[in-house]
């Protein structure tokens, strides 16, 4: 039972996507972490000022915001990404979406991690994430992400794949992590079922074959993924949960994968392997 002098427990802030309704010839504002985004509304035209801060880490937000209000950043003249979208007259309104990353994400424990022969371990990474527009009428527009993360090959020369990667380091415990409006926090399971130690340095996680989660706090998760390695060159069984995690208390769906994937397949993962692997 809660008494008078407990201090109240915080409420989520509410979700920042959704439906951005207003009249011709205003403007509207909103901002996820560093992501800052401008909708000019004319008839029959829609213009979209985009622009990303340099700080991984910012948490600000602020949701759909009249640009005409006070303190609110008027659209800028210059070092923005501008898209003009010729819609339907009656259109009066854009859809946002948080989606995951269209590519595997690659993270870095945050200290060095050496799971021991037939051992397990567990990570906790978080991704940035894109945003979708779409409106009723045209469907889905395009999409950006919240925060463009540096380009990264994982992989030998000859069979590798062009990914993100991560400047936030993959953790041990959920509570070292920044929980930020713009991205999403994925546990991993590593299951070493092989003779030899597996010193992890770098894991590589298919996004694309995840869902998104809000739990009741309103911070965003993707289920749980198992990685088990039990041979060479990097090479793991990932299987996804398919439900929210268990830390995701009271978690919806938000969002389902790009690629619906089974769930199980083979992929290269790991770097770091004791005995050699030559990914970059």
């Amino acid at each position: 039972m809660r008494t008078d002098d407990a201090p109240e427990k915080p409420s989520p802030a509410p979700p920042w996507w959704g439906n951005v309704v207003f009249a011709e010839d205003a403007a509207r504002y909103v901002r996820v972490g560093p992501f800052e985004l401008w909708i000019e509304r004319r008839l029959g035209e829609w213009t979209i000022h985009l622009r990303t801060g340099t700080d991984p880490r910012d948490g600000a937000l602020e949701i759909d915001r009249d640009v005409a209000d006070p303190g609110v950043p008027p659209i800028p003249t210059s070092g923005t990404q501008v898209h003009n979208l010729a819609l339907a007259p009656e259109a009066n309104a854009l859809t946002l979406r948080p989606r995951l990353a269209d590519r595997a994400v690659v993270f870095s424990p945050s200290r060095t991690l050496i799971v021991p022969a037939r051992g397990r371990a567990t990570l906790f990474a978080t991704s940035p994430l894109w945003l979708e527009l779409a409106t009723a009428q045209s469907g889905r527009l395009f999409e950006a992400p919240l925060w463009r993360a540096s380009d990264t090959w994982f992989g030998d020369t000859n069979d590798g794949e062009l990914c993100y990667a991560s400047r936030l380091h993959a953790t041990r415990e959920p509570a070292e992590l920044l929980r930020l409006p713009h991205r999403a926090v994925t546990p991993l399971e590593i299951a070493n079922g092989s003779d030899e130690p597996l010193l992890v340095e770098r894991i590589s996680v298919p996004l694309r074959s995840l869902t998104l989660f809000r739990d009741q706090e309103g911070q965003l998760w993707t289920e749980s993924v198992r990685l088990e390695h039990d041979r060479g060159a990097g090479l793991a069984d990932v299987t996804r949960s398919g439900a929210a995690p268990l830390q995701a208390h009271g978690a919806e769906k938000v969002a389902d994968p790009r690629d619906m994937h089974g769930l199980r397949f083979t992929a290269r993962v790991f770097r770091g392997l004791f005995g050699g692997d030559d990914a970059r």
